[in-house]
């Protein structure tokens, strides 16, 4: 079962690996999903504020602040004191 986790690591690792955003078809690809299950999951983290998705854009799918997949959940990283 895919998680919002798998799909965040996905978005972040196309930003790393190409430097542009992904589209929501280029993320299904990536984890073998539809596009629609690629699309509720990315509403899920745009929701809980870890990606930024402006509607009516087709590639533009932000990774939001700092964010970090550590055993296997999302974890906003503070600043370093």
């Amino acid at each position: 079962m895919m998680t919002d986790e798998q799909v965040y690591g996905a978005v972040v690792e196309w930003w790393r690996k190409r430097g542009i955003p992904p589209s929501v078809r280029d993320v299904a690809s990536m984890l073998g999903v539809s596009t629609s299950t690629a699309h509720r999951h990315l509403r899920s983290l745009a929701d809980a504020g870890a990606v930024h998705m402006p509607k009516g854009t087709h590639r533009c799918i932000e990774p939001v602040g700092r964010f970090a997949v550590i055993g296997g959940r999302i974890h906003e990283l503070g600043p370093v004191s």
